[in-house]
């Protein structure tokens, strides 16, 4: 019986610290903490379209990217669906590439390009929806970003497709081209 009672305290003692620990985490870090740290900011912004597109859609947001030197910038590529194929499913989108980097303080610079001759036109559609979208953006640094793209030597030849991407800044002035990225 003394041992039972031993075995007992020993799990009350337990019980009293786990206790003792998580009542000091609950008051030294409240759990309101984390929901007060996010802050939220709200952009409106109206896009214009100089040239009409196929299907008169709205654009649609495709890929959004941060800095790494200022999250608080992004880069947005947008496009609007020119036709959807529901028996393939394949989404292709206008044959412009449009972005838009956002500022903190609510500045939209608009680049856009509505012929670049060096991605080809099987960058402009989804094969299906389950596969990644082959114009990708990323963020460098600085008012610099890398777009992504496929390149073929024989579009109906997939074993041709090499990846490749230039390099432009804010100004919408392409700096370089790069080929067989990663």
């Amino acid at each position: 019986m003394i041992v039972i009672r031993l075995k007992e305290m020993k799990t009350l003692s337990y019980n009293g610290i786990l206790i003792f620990i998580a009542s000091f985490l609950f008051a030294v870090f409240p759990t309101g903490l984390t929901q007060s740290a996010i802050k939220y900011s709200e952009l409106t912004y109206t896009e214009t379209s100089s040239q009409p597109n196929l299907t008169g859609q709205q654009p649609l947001i495709l890929n959004i990217r941060h800095y790494q030197d200022s999250a608080d910038t992004a880069v947005i590529r947008i496009s609007r669906v020119n036709y959807y194929n529901y028996a393939t499913k394949n989404y292709c989108f206008e044959q412009r590439l449009l972005l838009r980097v956002i500022q903190a303080n609510g500045t939209v610079i608009e680049i856009n390009f509505d012929n670049i001759k060096e991605i080809q036109d099987i960058n402009y559609c989804y094969v299906n929806t389950n596969t990644k979208n082959p114009i990708s953006i990323y963020p460098l640094f600085d008012q610099y970003i890398l777009i992504s793209y496929v390149h073929a030597t024989d579009t109906s030849d997939n074993t041709t497709f090499m990846d490749m991407g230039m390099v432009l800044d804010w100004n919408g002035r392409i700096i370089r081209f790069v080929k067989n990225i990663i």
